[in-house]
Protein backbone atom coordinates (compact mmCIF):
# COMPACT_ATOMS: atom_id res chain seq x y z
CA UNK A 1 0.00 0.00 0.00
CA UNK A 2 2.67 2.42 0.89
CA UNK A 3 3.94 2.26 -3.25
CA UNK A 4 0.67 3.35 -4.18
CA UNK A 5 1.31 6.71 -2.24
CA UNK A 6 3.02 8.54 -3.94
CA UNK A 7 3.32 12.61 -3.93
CA UNK A 8 0.46 13.85 -6.02
CA UNK A 9 -1.73 10.33 -6.41
CA UNK A 10 -5.48 10.57 -5.49
CA UNK A 11 -6.36 8.78 -2.85
CA UNK A 12 -9.73 7.27 -1.00
CA UNK A 13 -10.25 6.61 2.66
CA UNK A 14 -13.06 6.41 5.68
CA UNK A 15 -12.58 9.37 8.47
CA UNK A 16 -11.34 7.66 11.14
CA UNK A 17 -11.20 10.50 13.49
CA UNK A 18 -11.96 14.05 14.06
CA UNK A 19 -9.50 16.32 16.03
CA UNK A 20 -8.75 19.99 16.80
CA UNK A 21 -6.21 19.95 14.02
CA UNK A 22 -7.55 17.59 11.28
CA UNK A 23 -8.58 14.71 10.36
CA UNK A 24 -7.32 11.15 10.69
CA UNK A 25 -8.33 8.78 7.13
CA UNK A 26 -7.72 5.52 6.82
CA UNK A 27 -6.60 4.35 3.78
CA UNK A 28 -7.04 0.78 4.19
CA UNK A 29 -4.60 -0.23 6.89
CA UNK A 30 -2.47 2.85 7.06
CA UNK A 31 -3.55 6.10 8.33
CA UNK A 32 -2.96 9.85 6.77
CA UNK A 33 -3.60 13.30 8.11
CA UNK A 34 -5.52 16.16 6.67
CA UNK A 35 -4.38 19.34 8.35
CA UNK A 36 -7.83 21.52 8.94
CA UNK A 37 -6.21 23.85 6.55
CA UNK A 38 -6.61 21.37 3.63
CA UNK A 39 -9.97 20.45 4.17
CA UNK A 40 -11.81 23.59 1.73
CA UNK A 41 -10.30 26.64 0.37
CA UNK A 42 -12.62 28.57 3.18
CA UNK A 43 -11.29 29.31 6.43
CA UNK A 44 -12.63 25.96 8.50
CA UNK A 45 -12.89 26.69 12.28
CA UNK A 46 -14.03 23.30 12.92
CA UNK A 47 -13.39 19.86 11.30
CA UNK A 48 -17.17 18.59 11.83
CA UNK A 49 -18.35 21.51 9.79
CA UNK A 50 -16.96 19.93 6.77
CA UNK A 51 -16.43 15.92 7.27
CA UNK A 52 -18.25 13.58 9.63
CA UNK A 53 -17.11 10.22 11.06
CA UNK A 54 -17.33 7.16 8.91
CA UNK A 55 -17.86 9.42 5.46
CA UNK A 56 -15.61 8.34 2.74
CA UNK A 57 -13.23 11.16 1.17
CA UNK A 58 -10.49 11.32 -1.43
CA UNK A 59 -7.60 13.50 -0.96
CA UNK A 60 -4.10 14.12 -2.86
CA UNK A 61 -0.87 12.88 -1.25
CA UNK A 62 1.05 15.77 -0.34
CA UNK A 63 4.12 13.44 1.61
CA UNK A 64 4.35 9.72 2.26
CA UNK A 65 8.07 10.55 4.91
CA UNK A 66 9.12 7.39 6.98
CA UNK A 67 10.47 8.18 10.57
CA UNK A 68 11.22 6.04 13.32
CA UNK A 69 7.26 5.80 14.38
CA UNK A 70 6.18 4.36 11.37
CA UNK A 71 4.96 6.47 8.20
CA UNK A 72 3.92 9.70 8.14
CA UNK A 73 1.34 10.92 5.66
CA UNK A 74 -0.10 14.07 4.81
CA UNK A 75 -3.08 14.67 2.59
CA UNK A 76 -5.27 17.81 1.02
CA UNK A 77 -8.97 17.65 0.30
CA UNK A 78 -8.63 20.87 -1.23
CA UNK A 79 -6.50 20.21 -3.62
CA UNK A 80 -9.07 17.87 -5.43
CA UNK A 81 -11.58 20.60 -5.19
CA UNK A 82 -12.11 24.06 -7.46
CA UNK A 83 -12.30 26.98 -5.35
CA UNK A 84 -15.06 28.38 -5.70
CA UNK A 85 -15.03 31.59 -7.61
CA UNK A 86 -14.50 34.94 -5.38
CA UNK A 87 -17.64 36.56 -4.60
CA UNK A 88 -18.30 40.19 -6.30
CA UNK A 89 -17.14 43.18 -3.95
CA UNK A 90 -20.12 45.33 -2.58
CA UNK A 91 -20.11 48.90 -3.64
CA UNK A 92 -18.69 51.01 -0.84
CA UNK A 93 -20.67 52.17 2.33
CA UNK A 94 -23.11 49.16 1.66
CA UNK A 95 -24.58 47.75 5.29
CA UNK A 96 -24.22 43.99 4.34
CA UNK A 97 -25.59 41.27 7.15
CA UNK A 98 -22.62 39.34 8.95
CA UNK A 99 -21.93 36.77 11.62
CA UNK A 100 -19.53 37.58 14.03
CA UNK A 101 -16.84 34.42 13.81
CA UNK A 102 -13.92 35.89 15.81
CA UNK A 103 -12.40 38.55 17.82
CA UNK A 104 -9.02 40.01 18.08
CA UNK A 105 -7.57 42.57 20.14
CA UNK A 106 -8.13 45.95 16.98
CA UNK A 107 -12.14 44.67 16.34
CA UNK A 108 -14.55 41.50 15.65
CA UNK A 109 -13.87 39.16 12.49
CA UNK A 110 -17.55 38.68 10.58
CA UNK A 111 -18.34 36.39 7.95
CA UNK A 112 -20.94 37.46 5.45
CA UNK A 113 -22.09 36.24 1.87
CA UNK A 114 -19.37 38.19 0.33
CA UNK A 115 -16.37 37.22 2.26
CA UNK A 116 -14.72 37.12 5.40
CA UNK A 117 -13.31 40.46 6.94
CA UNK A 118 -12.52 42.49 10.29
CA UNK A 119 -14.80 45.31 11.72
CA UNK A 120 -12.24 47.37 13.56
CA UNK A 121 -12.98 48.07 17.18
CA UNK A 122 -13.47 52.07 16.86
CA UNK A 123 -15.81 51.53 14.12
CA UNK A 124 -18.21 49.01 16.37
CA UNK A 125 -19.82 52.45 18.28
CA UNK A 126 -19.36 51.62 21.83
CA UNK A 127 -19.08 53.52 24.78
CA UNK A 128 -15.01 54.21 25.93
CA UNK A 129 -13.97 51.31 28.09
CA UNK A 130 -16.77 48.90 26.73
CA UNK A 131 -15.69 45.26 25.42
CA UNK A 132 -16.27 44.26 21.76
CA UNK A 133 -16.19 40.88 22.74
CA UNK A 134 -18.78 40.85 25.03
CA UNK A 135 -20.93 43.33 22.66
CA UNK A 136 -20.76 41.11 19.96
CA UNK A 137 -20.29 37.45 20.72
CA UNK A 138 -19.50 34.70 18.38
CA UNK A 139 -22.45 33.46 16.71
CA UNK A 140 -24.41 36.75 16.96
CA UNK A 141 -25.88 38.27 13.47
Amino acid sequence: MLDKLTVGSVVSGTVRQIGKHGIVVDLGGIDGFVHISELAHGRVQMAEDVVSLGERVEAKVLSNEANERGPTIRLSIKALASPAAAPEAPPNDTVLDAKVVGHVVSGILVSTKHGDGLVPARELDLPPGADHKRAFPVGTA
